[in-house]
């Protein structure tokens, strides 16, 4: 599976939609016995199960409680207790799935796929997903939340959208060279980072101690966020028919 150039966010919202779809399937929860990344494909740019071949169809049957406990198969260890409904361990395909998700998947993608204000959240879905107290559907739910306050940017405070006001607007310019440094980038070269809006490029601009100005595209991801390009100078300003620079602090 080759996952290079798709965001993180994006794998884990369509992993939360499989375990969703596995949940409620017309055959009743299913259960994925080997849930590796190996099963699973990216088509246009979608994240795809592939290999059916482990599916166990229906949640356990049963007579009583202590039946219906889920047990780490490495450590051997408790996981989860759950209830014995009408001759069956409800929910225990869907719990269980939501925890093999979470340590094949989930805990190495939403943590380092949202910006730092959101992390703790992330987090926390990862470890209640290990931890098994995480339906799958309450894992989709979750993950859904998580992206809709990444694409919105309501994580950020009324005073990190006030940095905006230090930047002044130019319409279908670039500036060629000069770009930022930075760890967290969508690309190889240069910092480029998606953003929710130009308020939010303002905000981690000032973040980077030589950042002077920032670029946003025309092209927005799949959440509606735009990329941003960071600059440490806006010495060669070109033209550029999709592009808006801002330019901090009275710099011209």
């Amino acid at each position: 599976m080759d996952c290079e150039d798709i965001p993180p966010t994006t794998l884990a919202y369509d992993v939360g939609k499989i375990l969703q779809h596995l949940a409620a399937s017309p055959l009743g929860p299913l259960l994925m016995k080997d849930f590796r990344r190996q099963q699973f494909v990216v088509v246009d740019g979608i994240l795809k199960l592939s290999d059916v071949d482990d599916l166990v169809i229906g949640d356990p049957h049963c007579n009583r409680n202590d039946e219906c406990v889920m047990v780490d198969d490495n450590s051997g260890s408790t996981i989860v207790n759950l209830t014995c409904e009408a001759g069956l361990c409800r929910g225990f395909n869907s719990h269980l799935n939501a925890v093999y998700a979470g340590r094949q998947f989930i805990r190495l993608l939403i943590p380092y796929g949202c910006p730092e204000p959101l992390e703790a959240e992330a987090l926390n879905i990862v470890n209640q997903q290990l931890s098994g107290t995480l339906s799958s559907e309450d894992v989709f739910i979750h993950i859904h939340h998580l992206v809709k306050e990444y694409s919105s940017g309501a994580y950020l405070t009324e005073f990190d959208k006030q940095f905006i006001k230090d930047y002044t607007i130019h319409p279908g310019v670039t500036v060629q060279n000069s770009d930022y440094p930075c760890l967290k980038t969508v690309i190889s070269t240069g910092c480029v980072q998606s953003v929710s809006s130009p308020s939010e490029g303002a905000w981690l601009c000032s973040q980077m101690s030589l950042c002077q100005a920032f670029i946003i595209n025309d092209d927005y991801t799949w959440t509606g966020r735009q990329v941003a390009v960071f600059k440490t100078s806006v010495s060669q300003i070109t033209e550029s028919k999709h592009q808006t620079l801002y330019i901090c602090c009275g710099l011209h």
